[in-house]
């Protein structure tokens, strides 16, 4: 079986990763930005930093299986996260100083980011 036919059968394991990671994503930005008053880029990173955790462990041990992920692997995820947490505050930034509410413009901005983040975890993270 090809190598793109593995990772295009991974893809739907990853999404439901991410799908988790969007809810905790956003659990953890709306509670620092509106509970607790926080900025919205720190509010941001906040919550992209909490989903990089749940989503390094449940991709590492579900989508990839790859259960020998060490702190190797992890600081490869966590500058792929970085790449992907920069596009999803670049774009919650641009969003929302053009009206547009901070969650909407939120997810938004974690679906800019999505694509890049799988390849890039395909290849070269879990490779």
């Amino acid at each position: 079986m090809s190598d793109l036919v593995v990772h295009a059968r991974r893809f739907p394991r990853f999404a439901v990763v991410g799908a988790s990671g969007v809810l905790v994503n956003l659990g953890v930005f709306w509670l620092g930005h509106y509970l607790v008053g926080l900025p919205l880029a720190v509010a941001s990173v906040t919550g992209v930093g909490a989903s990089v955790l749940s989503n390094f462990l449940l991709n590492r041990c579900w989508t990839f299986q790859r259960r020998d992920a060490g702190l190797r692997r992890f600081v490869r995820f966590g500058l792929v996260s970085l790449a992907g947490m920069s596009i999803t505050t670049g774009v919650l930034l641009f969003l929302t100083s053009r009206a547009i509410s901070p969650t909407l413009s939120d997810l938004m901005g974690i679906g800019c980011a999505t694509g890049l983040t799988f390849l890039l975890n395909s290849f070269w993270t879990f490779a």
